[in-house]
């Protein structure tokens, strides 16, 4: 499944992308609002799941959420914020996300959210995509 990954923070970028990898999947980040939204409307690419920080520096990424599920209907959006509070996850829930996820995550809730939304996934025709250009190679996760 392609992938992406949408965070300010480089230490998650690297980590989540690690573990897609490793899985098979293809992935793609972007570290602000501007670039992911870019990167949805000029490329003519489908991505099954994005990753989606809610904090980004330049735009709220919950105002994303509508711009990515009218591109990519079918794809599932997993919320992610270091500041997570009840307000804020309903109000992000209301916008038809897949999941919320508060940082720090843990490697098995990352397996069972990648497992569960490929099974769905599986299960849904998909547009045909271009798979040239989509891959990015990490080194080891660095521990802060």
């Amino acid at each position: 499944m392609d992938i992406l990954i949408v965070d300010n923070d480089r230490v998650y970028i690297d980590f989540i992308s690690q573990m897609l990898l490793k899985w098979g999947h293809r992935v793609e980040s972007v570290e602000t609002g501007r670039a992911a939204r870019s990167l949805a409307w000029a490329e003519n690419r489908f991505f099954g799941l994005v990753f989606l920080d809610i904090g980004l520096p330049d735009i709220p990424g919950y105002t994303l959420i509508t711009e990515f599920k009218t591109k990519w209907d079918q794809t599932s959006i997993i919320a992610m914020t270091a500041r997570s509070s009840i307000e804020l996850e309903r109000k992000v829930r209301g916008y038809g996300i897949a999941y919320y996820m508060a940082k720090p995550f843990s490697v098995d809730e990352l397996t069972a959210l990648v497992s569960h939304i490929s099974r769905r996934q599986r299960g849904k025709h998909l547009p045909e995509q271009s798979l040239s250009g989509c891959m990015i190679e990490k080194g080891p996760v660095v521990s802060e």
